[in-house]
C-alpha cells in the first residue's frame, strides 16, 4: 500500500493538491493512503519512527519546513519519491540536492500533478523492495526477498514468509498487479509465488516445490504462462 503525504503550508493549495492526488490514485487503481498535514513536528516524528513511513511526498519547494523534511528524509531514505511544488520557480534554490522526482510549477489544472504522480508511482513500483499490509494496529512492510507465496481463500489473502503468515482482505488479482513481475508469477487462481524460492518444477504433476519444502499446484490454465516465464528466467540467468 502506497503512503502519500501532501505537505503544503497554504491550506487552499494543500486541499487542491490533495484532491488532484486522490483523483490520480483512483486512476492508478492501487491501494493507497493519502495524508495531508503541515505539522512538521508530527511528520518528523513519524520519519524518526520509520524513515520509510511515506513513499511519495508532495512538498512546497519554497518553504523551509518542507525543505527540512526533505533533508531529514534523504539522510536515510534514498528510494522515497519527492515531488516539489513551486508556483514561482524563479525563486527556487538548489532543491536538487534532495534528489526530487518531479517539479510542479502550475496548479491551474491537474496535468502536472498527474504526470508527477504517475512518474513517482512507477519509481516506487521499481524501487520498493517490500510489500505493505495495513491491519488494525500497524502497517507491516515485508521485504520481497522474504516472501514465499501468496494464497487466496475467498476474500482473504495470506502472505506466507519464512517467519510468519499474515492475513488481510484483498483480491489476489489486485495483489499480483502491484508485485514486480520479474520476481512473482501467478501459477493458480489461488496462488502467486516468488520464483526465487522455487527449487523444482514437476511438469508431469503440475507442481512446484519451494525452498521450504512446500508444494504449490500449477493449474492447467496457468501452466503455459508459468513454463514460459520459468524458461525466460533461465535464459536471463
Amino acid at each position: 500500500m502506497l503512503q502519500v503525504l501532501v505537505c503544503l503550508p497554504q491550506p487552499e493549495e494543500a486541499k487542491l493538491v490533495f484532491d488532484y492526488t486522490t483523483s490520480v490514485v483512483k486512476d492508478l487503481k492501487t491501494r493507497c493512503e493519502i495524508y495531508c498535514s503541515a505539522n512538521y513536528e508530527i511528520i518528523r516524528q513519524k520519519l524518526v519512527d520509520n524513515f520509510y513511513s511515506y513513499d511519495i511526498l508532495l512538498l512546497e519547494a519554497l518553504d523551509r519546513g518542507c525543505l527540512a523534511i526533505a533533508e531529514f528524509l534523504r539522510s536515510r531514505n534514498f528510494i522515497g519519491s519527492i515531488i516539489f511544488i513551486a508556483k514561482d520557480s524563479a525563486k527556487i534554490s538548489n532543491i536538487f540536492i534532495y534528489r526530487p522526482s518531479y517539479l510542479v510549477t502550475k496548479l491551474e489544472d491537474d496535468r502536472q500533478i498527474r504526470s508527477a504522480m504517475f512518474w513517482a508511482y512507477n519509481e516506487q513500483i521499481k524501487a520498493r523492495p517490500y510489500f505493505s499490509i495495513k491491519n488494525k494496529d500497524e502497517i507491516l512492510r515485508i521485504h520481497h526477498a522474504d516472501i514465499l507465496w501468496f494464497e487466496s481463500r475467498q476474500r482473504i489473502v495470506i502472505l506466507h514468509s519464512r517467519n510468519q503468515e499474515v492475513s488481510f482482505y484483498a483480491k489476489l488479482s489486485d495483489v499480483y498487479e502491484i508485485l514486480p513481475k520479474e520476481l512473482f508469477i501467478r501459477c493458480h487462481q489461488s496462488y502467486v509465488v516468488n520464483c526465487d524460492k522455487i527449487t523444482r518444477v514437476d511438469k508431469v504433476n503440475r507442481r512446484i516445490s519451494l525452498v521450504t519444502g512446500d508444494v504449490i499446484e500449477i493449474s492447467k490454465s496457468y501452466y503455459a504462462q508459468m513454463m514460459a516465464f520459468m524458461d525466460m528466467r533461465d535464459l536471463n540467468k
